[in-house]
Order: C-alpha cells, then sequence, then structure tokens
C-alpha cells in the first residue's frame, strides 16, 4: 500500500476478494497511524471458488477493521448500506 499517500484521517476503502489474510496487518499498522480503513470483502466462496472468505473475516474482527461482506446473489446497494462488522 502507498502509505505516503495518506495523511492521518483518511478514509480508505479497499476492496477485494482476497481469501488469503496476509493483507491485513498492512491495513492495521495504517489503522494505528490514523488512517481509517474499510473493508468491502467479496466472498469469493460464494462465487464456487475453493477459498472461503472466513480467515480474513477473523483477521478484520481481530484488527478490528470494519468490514462487509458481499456474496454471490447479494443486492450490492443492501449490503453497501449496512452497517460494517
Amino acid at each position: 500500500m502507498e502509505t505516503q499517500y495518506f495523511t492521518r484521517g483518511t478514509t480508505l476503502i479497499i476492496v477485494t476478494a482476497s481469501a488469503d489474510p496476509t493483507w491485513v496487518p498492512r491495513a492495521a499498522r495504517l489503522q494505528r497511524r490514523g488512517i481509517r480503513p474499510s473493508v468491502v470483502l467479496i466472498d469469493s466462496g460464494s462465487f464456487n471458488s475453493l477459498l472461503t472468505a472466513e480467515p480474513v473475516r477473523a483477521a478484520l474482527r481481530s484488527a478490528g477493521i470494519p468490514y462487509v461482506a458481499v456474496r454471490r446473489g447479494d443486492d450490492i446497494g443492501t449490503v453497501l448500506s449496512q452497517k460494517p462488522q
């Protein structure tokens, strides 16, 4: 992540279908610097992938990073209007 472009108080929206939670600590590091990450997590498992988003969800919960999960068939407007987890 290009941290030099984000200043304290910036809100960063991360949209990803990654089932690999290794990026979450980098987002948590940004959060500690005063940048507010929020995640739109596309649940690849709901699109017939063998991978599940649960490891990423667990890492986000542990880091205290708000997220919404989009699954196949969801109405994107409804999902994005919900309070993040």
